[in-house]
Formats: C-alpha cells, sequence, structure tokens
C-alpha cells in the first residue's frame, strides 16, 4: 500500500509539473508571437518593414536604421509604393535600394531615382543616371553613365556631354544642344532660350521665328501659344520648303492647361472646361 502510494504521487507531481511546464510554453510562445508577430500589420514594425497587398504578407525588410528607413520618395517629392506587387524602392540611412519583397533580395542600391512612367524609372548610381524598366520583372535599359535621362512618347533622351540626344539602344537617333521637351515619330521639340521650336530628325527647324512659348504637337498640326494668344497651323513640306498655313487662333488668360477633342473635322478647345474655340481642319 505504502508503494501505491508512493507511485501515485509521483504520477501526481509529474502531471503537476508538466502542466507547469507547459502553462510556461504557453506563456512564452505567446510572448513571442507577441513581440515578433505584426498582428496590426504596421508597415515599420520590430525594426523591420512589412508589405501588404489587400491583407496578405508579400514580405519583409531589416532595416538598417528603423529611424531613416521609409519607402523612396521620387525626385518631384512624391513617395513611392510597392511595384507589381513584388517590388519596393526603399530609402534606408544613405541609400536607395530596389528591393525585392517576394526573394528577400537587395537587386540595386543607388543615390536617387525619378518615375519616368508607369513602369519606367530613371536612376542615379555613383552620380550617373540610368534607366530600368520595373514592374513583375526588373530590367535595365538604359546605362548608368549619362547626366541625366528623361522619357517623352515611348522614347529615352540622355544627356551626354552637354548634348541631348535620344537613344534606341545604342543608336542615336537625334542630337542637339537645345532641350527636348517633346516629339512624335516626325517631329522634336526645342526648347531655345525659353522659345519651343520645332526641328525634324535630320536637324531642320520649323517655327523658329515666331517666338512660341510652347508648341503643342496634335496629330499633324501644331498648336502654337505666344502670350495669351493661340494658333493652330498645318504644316506640310513642298520640295523641302516649309508650308505654314494658319487654320485659325483663339485667346486664353486661364491658369489650366488648354485641352483639345477631335470631332469629325474640327477640333474642339477648352481653358476651364469651357469651349475656347471650334476650328475647322483642312480636307485631305
Amino acid at each position: 500500500m505504502e508503494k501505491e502510494e508512493k507511485n501515485k504521487m509521483t504520477f501526481i507531481t509529474i502531471v503537476v509539473l508538466l502542466s507547469i511546464f507547459s502553462l510556461f510554453a504557453i506563456i512564452g510562445t505567446i510572448k513571442h508571437i507577441v513581440r515578433d508577430v505584426n498582428i496590426k500589420k504596421q508597415f515599420k514594425f520590430n525594426n523591420q518593414l512589412y508589405f501588404y497587398s489587400n491583407g496578405d504578407l508579400l514580405g519583409t525588410y531589416e532595416c538598417l536604421d528603423i529611424t531613416k528607413c521609409d519607402y523612396a520618395t521620387y525626385s518631384n517629392g512624391t513617395k513611392s509604393s510597392i511595384i507589381g506587387n513584388k517590388y519596393a524602392l526603399i530609402k534606408d540611412k544613405n541609400a536607395v535600394i530596389l528591393y525585392n519583397i517576394v526573394d528577400s533580395k537587395k537587386e540595386l542600391a543607388f543615390e536617387e531615382v525619378k518615375q519616368l512612367s508607369n513602369s519606367v524609372y530613371a536612376i542615379k548610381k555613383n552620380n550617373l543616371w540610368g534607366a530600368a524598366l520595373i514592374s513583375g520583372t526588373f530590367k535595365q535599359t538604359v546605362d548608368f553613365k549619362y547626366s541625366d535621362v528623361d522619357y517623352i512618347n515611348n522614347k529615352f533622351i540622355v544627356l551626354d556631354n552637354n548634348m541631348y540626344r535620344i537613344i534606341s539602344g545604342d543608336k542615336i537617333e537625334f542630337s542637339t544642344g537645345s532641350k527636348i521637351v517633346g516629339l512624335n515619330d516626325k517631329y522634336i521639340i526645342l526648347d531655345v532660350g525659353g522659345n519651343e521650336v520645332l526641328s525634324d530628325y535630320s536637324g531642320k527647324r520649323y517655327f523658329d521665328n515666331i517666338a512660341s512659348k510652347t508648341i503643342t504637337i496634335i496629330d499633324n498640326y501644331f498648336l502654337i501659344k505666344r502670350q495669351a494668344d493661340y494658333y493652330l497651323y498645318d504644316l506640310t513640306l513642298l520640295n523641302e520648303t516649309a508650308n505654314y498655313k494658319l487654320l485659325g487662333n483663339f485667346q486664353y488668360s486661364g491658369q489650366s492647361e488648354v485641352t483639345y477633342n477631335f470631332n469629325n473635322n474640327t477640333i474642339e478647345f477648352y481653358g476651364d472646361n469651357n469651349l475656347l474655340k471650334t476650328i475647322e481642319l483642312p480636307v485631305v
């Protein structure tokens, strides 16, 4: 009987001790979860950045300095965000990092970034600019060797040795000492001393004696602005001689940008949501 009583007491002691140890283990686990799991889904938590999409965790980033760790800010002051549910541009201490959230991988470290379109980014590395396509993948499209990079109408414009060049891969399509501010497949708009002139890809210039403040290419037509006066021109080339035909003009001194809309054989111009002028187009 005495032996059975001792065995019973030993069993009870073991059960009690196991219960106590289990309780401590549960408490420790709970404390561990509270400490390490981002229950409230905060962006910054426990020296890490947490990236969520529709409430689902994509991945985390371990910060070098949590006080200086955040989404990178573009050159225009806009803050970046998750790109293609896969990448993030992160400013950590003094560097900007292209971070692969899904693979927990630093793809590239650099100094500055500009968003040129939805998926095209200018990147400054070692004090020189290049460009990359970032969406579901990362692809460098322009080498880091230029003083500046821009992207207009699906073409890259680079500043190279004080020359503005339109490039396609390693090919230079056009080169000029004046800043390129607009273009299409036939013409380029140049800023020359604060006025804009038109050039073709051979370098021949048009509207260079009009002192236009801005030139807007509208299909095959050109809207010229001088002060508050707007002029719509048709430009045709006869034996390489430019022929300018004024199709119509109007005045507008408002602050918003003049917009336009094609309507049958006319162009309607609007400012501040008001119709400014309807100009009839030549019959082709």
